[in-house]
């Protein structure tokens, strides 16, 4: 009867474990469905993440600009963009126009057979003691021209229709 006793006591211990293993299986199945249902929701939540970065994007894009990166007029810049320009120009190491060196770019000069009329200019007076100066020509004085078109006038024509009944 040892022997049956010690059957009876491991068939009971088996339907024991058989039990918990049951149970187990319910919790793994309900836990599985738990991370079935969140895996659903981190995808929804991821893709409204991605969709707020890219709006919060287009915003910073948005409020980023100027007239110094877009289509925008200067004078829709606010004060404070604009007191960074005047500051950056006001940094700037080279001046404004043509740097030294810089070989300057300027119509050619007309052959003097080609110019109509030469006007000597000389200056009236000594420009610190303000004294009379002698009219003497420079070998080689500096040398402008300006070349003037003529008024255009418009050229009207007149037409007559005449009436003429057939004899």
């Amino acid at each position: 009867m040892n022997a049956q006793h010690q059957i009876a006591e491991l068939e009971a211990i088996a339907a024991a474990k058989d039990t918990r293993i049951v149970e187990l299986e319910a919790t793994v199945a309900a836990k599985d469905a738990r991370i079935c249902d969140l895996e659903e929701q981190v995808a929804t939540l991821m893709a409204q993440v991605a969709a707020l970065a890219k709006q919060v994007a287009d915003l910073t894009e948005k409020i980023g600009r100027n007239s110094g990166n877009s289509n925008k007029p200067p004078s829709s810049d606010p004060p404070s963009t604009r007191a960074e320009r005047r500051e950056k120009d006001r940094k700037s190491k080279r001046g404004r126009g043509g740097q030294p060196g810089h070989p300057g770019s300027k119509r050619e000069l007309l052959p003097p057979e080609q110019v109509d009329a030469i006007v000597d200019v000389f200056p009236p007076e000594c420009k610190n003691c303000w004294a009379a100066l002698p009219k003497t020509p420079d070998p080689t004085p500096q040398c402008y021209q300006t070349t003037e078109l003529p008024p255009v006038t418009p050229h009207t024509t007149e037409y007559r229709e005449h009436a003429v009944v057939c004899p």
